[in-house]
């Protein structure tokens, strides 16, 4: 199946010889872009004479599959990137013309015109020249990760024969070497755990020890919520009590505010009273006086009538 890749290779150089599209192409491409072009058929034949040499040496052990799917993954990178390369060169370059057709001086209008046009032209290469670069990267990547599929079967094998082949000496060792070591680290890990290990009943009486006084504290736990529930609805009584009470006094203040202003009404009362009484018994005594006074002159008229 291997030799399925050198076909793909050797129908692609086919095609340009055969098929007039891609001969136009590499031809239009290679004279706009000589050396882009060039690093793409140099780097896009790298990998098939890569793969010729281990088939020729008969290398198809483990590493030489990874390098040549190493090589066969930077080879497609590669020519993917001097095309993108070739198309940022070509966009630059167009870019440049069209700035200096118009910011260029010129005397009449024609002069004028014919720069423009040779600039619009100019632009246009450097347009085909971008393109162009894209196409043959894609296209050679394409070629190199088709064929390089196929190519990788060639290692298929290499499995079923690293099984089958003989151990060395020198592989042995080094095996040897490795299993050493990793004893070497268990042993220690080992004794590191036998020095750190406690006695087996000093470790049960502490668990018991642990045991008992974790349930100690569970009961101690419930104990103390019990008694922070009663408390509870003895506080919830107690703020009942002194709501009552509260509202005991409350009451008995208001009596005690119309107690006094009664009090204060009727002494007022009272003041009134005893002015007007006091009043009265002035009054009183004046006509009383008056009374003596009259009678007093009634009885000296009088006796001077008998006289």
């Amino acid at each position: 199946m291997h030799y399925i890749g050198y076909l793909i290779y050797a129908a692609v150089i086919a095609s340009f010889f055969f098929v007039p599209a891609v001969h136009s192409l590499v031809s239009m491409s290679y004279s706009l872009a000589t050396e882009i072009t060039v690093g793409c058929l140099a780097v896009a034949a790298y990998p098939p004479l890569q793969f010729l040499i281990y088939q020729i040496r008969g290398m198809r052990d483990r590493v030489s599959f990874e390098r040549m799917c190493s090589v066969s993954q930077t080879c497609g990178n590669t020519v993917v990137s001097l095309g993108l390369i070739g198309t940022f060169v070509g966009l630059t370059q167009m870019i440049e013309n069209i700035a200096g057709a118009i910011g260029g001086e010129g005397g009449s209008i024609d002069e004028q015109i014919a720069l423009i046009m040779t600039a619009i032209g100019e632009s246009l290469n450097a347009m085909s020249f971008a393109f162009l670069t894209s196409v043959m990267g894609v296209a050679a990547s394409v070629m190199i990760f088709c064929a390089s599929v196929y190519f990788k079967m060639y290692f298929d094998k290499s499995d079923k024969s690293d099984k089958s082949e003989v151990v060395t000496d020198e592989v042995m060792l080094e095996k040897l070497k490795a299993m050493e070591e990793e004893n070497n680290k268990l042993r220690r890990y080992m004794g590191r755990i036998i020095k750190s290990q406690i006695d087996r009943k000093e470790l049960a009486s502490i668990v018991i020890s642990n045991t008992l006084q974790v349930k100690a504290l569970t009961e101690a736990s419930g104990k103390l919520a019990s008694s922070i529930n009663s408390q509870g609805e003895l506080n919830e009584s107690m703020m009942t009590a002194f709501n009552n009470f509260k509202a005991d006094i409350s009451k008995i203040q208001k009596s005690q505010d119309a107690i006094l202003k009664f009090e204060a009404g009727s002494y007022e009362k009272l003041t009134k009273i005893n002015e007007a009484t006091d009043n009265l018994s002035g009054t009183q005594k004046a006509n009383a006086s008056k009374m003596q006074e009259a009678i007093g002159a009634i009885a000296g008229g009088l006796l001077s009538i008998k006289s």
